[in-house]
């Protein structure tokens, strides 16, 4: 994901943090999809990259409308 990279402190932890919401939501933990992973992973590249777009950890943490409006 292109961005304008201003710190990367945070993209790790949000990254992570975004794959293990997405899968805490699946109900079904035993098969998951390819598919699914698929977009687990793309949600958690759109929080890591928009972490990387402002100064900080937690204060550059983007809301759920900023990731699903990223593209």
């Amino acid at each position: 994901i292109k961005i304008r990279q201003v710190d990367s402190t945070g993209a790790g932890d949000a990254f992570v943090g975004a794959v293990l919401k997405q899968v805490s939501d699946i109900k079904n933990k035993q098969n998951i999809s390819f598919e699914e992973w698929k977009k687990i992973i793309l949600f958690a590249n759109k929080v890591g990259a928009i972490t990387c777009t402002n100064y900080g950890a937690i204060s550059s943490m983007p809301i759920l409308s900023e990731v699903r409006n990223l593209f």
